[in-house]
């Protein structure tokens, strides 16, 4: 028999949610930040209200839409951020954090229902939930690495077992809504977007990562039998709260049930990608943003090869250590370091653990405003002074996980930097671009320079270089290859310009 109104509001008022009925219907249906306290405040009174499982359902569900919208606009706010965030940033993001949490929780909970033989729910509804809470899983780990946060405790772990309900109800490759990817593949571009090392990009290349994922779909299965090629397999271990792991970088344990994956031919998709820009093909030609085809953009395109073709495994072991340096950041600010021992930026930082290749360091004091993943940088312990002991270096990744807390790492490329520049004769002024001559080292055999984004080619011959080297030496070099490649610097390597 069907409730008539008045029934329907008085079970309403019974089970207190008619409160959140009532500001449901007056909130926009495009909710912004200003709304993020409210809505924990409600869905944390909604919680607390004793519903009938699939009551509890529907509720949840007029709040889903509103949250996408929600995010979308969080998104757009958290690009380019400095290091580390402000506070009020910071709790307002750990705030829509919570409400994801709640949401996912709360969809979670209601699994009973889908595996309950005498009292089966709509055909649609496991589908509908876990897909759902699968997203909201996915959007709290996109936020963490938004803000260079480690996820939360537990989150990897809960992403893997409501990927397993999906396989026990064969829900998994069930297409979404209007043609959207299955929950499968949501899955799978997730973690494909993990295997990157996500601390190593800035939150624009993050974004573009994502959306390049979600657009090439590569032909990924999880299996449980190892890959046939090694250089690009990945293992998940279902019951460990953590993302894929290069199987080049470490084994999974023998007792452990787990699946893999091989991404070869995603990185072989990334390096035609990267060659058709090369060769002058434009970002929508290809069906790509506009950011693929700038440094940066081709720049990570680069690095994906290699995230997802051929892993680099550590050379060195890590050695703990203790003890403070100064850092300097940035191309312009180093080359007047080199050359007047002054810096314009400086701040101090405890090195954690380093290997004869780099760094893991602990900010101390001072300001991390301009510090950027992909930037060069410059330290020098304390104790010494002398020019020739700055080691330069490259910021591979960086973290916060509170607004005092900033951790980097760096990879070292050269103990002992000249100060250079570029003199391009054709333009009207002459103009001299500030640039870093790196000298042959036992580590690095080839001598590399580093310059601003943009400004040289691969194999571009006729580049006058000003060496300042006790005195002033005028060489002609011939760039060779490209070794980085990010927004703020590029590496080449160089030989000299010889008929």
């Amino acid at each position: 028999m069907s409730m008539s109104p008045s029934a329907s509001s008085a079970q309403l008022d019974d089970n207190g949610i008619n409160p959140f009925l009532q500001w449901l219907a007056q909130a926009p249906d495009i909710l912004d930040s200003s709304h993020v306290d409210t809505l924990f405040s409600q869905l944390s009174l909604l919680r607390q209200a004793p519903l009938p499982t699939q009551q509890r359902i529907r509720l949840l569900d007029l709040v889903f839409p509103r949250i996408e919208t929600l995010l979308d606009h969080e998104h757009a706010s958290l690009r380019d951020l400095p290091l580390p965030i402000s506070r009020q940033l910071r709790l307002r993001v750990r705030t829509l954090l919570e409400v994801l949490e709640i949401l996912a929780q709360d969809y979670l909970n209601t699994l009973s229902l889908l595996f309950d033989p005498l009292n089966q729910p709509p055909a649609n509804m496991a589908h509908t939930t876990l897909r759902r809470a699968m997203r909201l899983l996915i959007w709290q780990i996109q936020l963490h690495d938004q803000i260079s946060a480690t996820p939360r405790a537990g989150l990897w772990q809960q992403l893997h077992a409501t990927y397993q309900s999906t396989l026990r109800l064969a829900v998994e490759r069930t297409p979404g809504p209007l043609g959207t990817p299955s929950i499968e593949r949501l899955y799978l571009n997730t973690l494909l977007v993990a295997a990157t090392q996500p601390a190593a990009f800035t939150s624009e290349e993050l974004s573009f990562i994502k959306l390049l994922v979600a657009q090439l779909a590569p032909p990924l299965r999880l299996s449980t039998t190892p890959c046939a090629e090694p250089n690009a397999c990945f293992w998940i271990d279902p019951e460990r709260d953590t993302p894929a792991t290069a199987l080049l970088r470490r084994a999974p344990s023998p007792d452990a049930q787990v699946w893999f994956f091989n991404s070869s031919e995603l990185a072989r998709i990334v390096e035609e990608l990267r060659e058709a820009l090369r060769q002058g093909n434009t970002p929508s030609q290809l069906s790509l943003p506009e950011f693929a085809a700038s440094r940066a953009g081709l720049g990570v395109l680069r690095r994906l090869e290699s995230a997802w073709g051929n892993p680099v495994k550590r050379k060195f072991p890590r050695r703990r250590q203790i003890y403070r340096v100064r850092l300097h950041a940035g191309l312009n600010n180093l080359h007047r370091l080199l050359r007047k021992g002054e810096a314009k930026r400086s701040s101090e930082w405890m090195v954690t653990n380093e290997s004869p290749d780099g760094y893991a360091l602990m900010h101390v004091s001072g300001s991390t405003s301009a510090l950027r993943v992909g930037d060069i940088v410059a330290i020098q312990p304390q104790q010494t002074s002398t020019a020739s002991n700055w080691h330069l270096c490259f910021v591979r990744w960086a973290l916060s996980d509170n607004p005092e807390h900033v951790e980097i790492g760096l990879q070292l490329l050269s103990t002992r930097t000249l100060p250079a520049r570029i003199v391009r004769p054709q333009t009207e002024a002459a103009t001299q671009t500030p640039a870093l001559l790196l000298p042959v080292t036992p580590l690095h055999p080839e001598e590399t320079l580093v310059v601003p984004s943009g400004l040289l080619h691969e194999h571009q011959g006729q580049v006058l270089l000003l060496v300042e080297q006790d005195n002033l030496k005028i060489r002609e070099m011939r760039t060779g290859s490209l070794r980085e490649q990010t927004a703020a610097i590029e590496i080449f390597t160089i030989t000299p310009d010889t008929p």
